[in-house]
């Protein structure tokens, strides 16, 4: 239902036909859904999956996102500014045939990373989205500065994906209770090891 209407735009038959039973989500589809399911929530910022892969690839040396994808993709304005409008900060990030996501909580002070398969956080990408978020918030003039990258650390592994390749989907899901507002519900769980700070 997350597509309907969806008329003229990036996405190809490919993307679309990943949809289908089994298949994995394009960078493309992932996002679009994402965006929508983020759509109208006006303390959530969602950077698509291109910002992880420029900042943290998963190899090879990451290049400095400038502040002009936080323009292009938030938006200028009041209601774009991070730290006062923008308070939570959703990445999607697309490791080698894998989906997870990582949030910087402004308001908590903290940083998760979310995998629906694995037990273990990148710290390559939950460091990046602190230091994005530092830089937006001083490119903006905000201040004090929010020291996002230097926000605890965890880790959710719950919900688990039963599958194999349900992980774009299991991303999507939580990707729309954070927009909802569920921060950490009673089925979600922090692991153990996920503390890291």
């Amino acid at each position: 239902d997350t597509l309907d209407g969806y008329g003229y735009g990036t996405l190809t038959r490919r993307d679309l036909k990943t949809l289908e039973e089994g298949g994995e989500l394009t960078s493309d589809i992932a996002s679009e859904i994402a965006r929508r399911l983020t759509e109208g929530v006006p303390h959530v910022a969602l950077l698509d999956s291109a910002f992880l892969e420029k900042v943290a690839p998963s190899e090879g040396q990451g290049s400095r996102c400038r502040s002009r994808y936080w323009e292009q993709n938030i938006g200028v304005g009041a209601d774009s500014r991070v730290g006062t409008a923008k308070t939570t900060i959703i990445a999607l990030y697309y490791t080698p045939k894998h989906w997870c996501c990582a949030t910087a909580d402004l308001h908590r002070k903290r940083r998760v990373y979310y995998d629906s398969f694995y037990s273990r956080p990148s710290m390559r990408a939950l460091d990046a989205l602190g230091d994005y978020a530092d830089q937006g918030a001083a490119d903006q003039g905000v201040h004090p500065t929010i020291g996002a990258a230097s926000f605890t650390h965890k880790l959710h592994t719950t919900p688990k994906q039963p599958d194999g390749v349900s992980c774009g989907v299991y991303t999507l899901i939580e990707i729309q209770r954070i927009a909802g507002g569920v921060i950490d519900s009673p089925r979600d769980k922090v692991s153990d090891a996920g503390e890291l700070a």
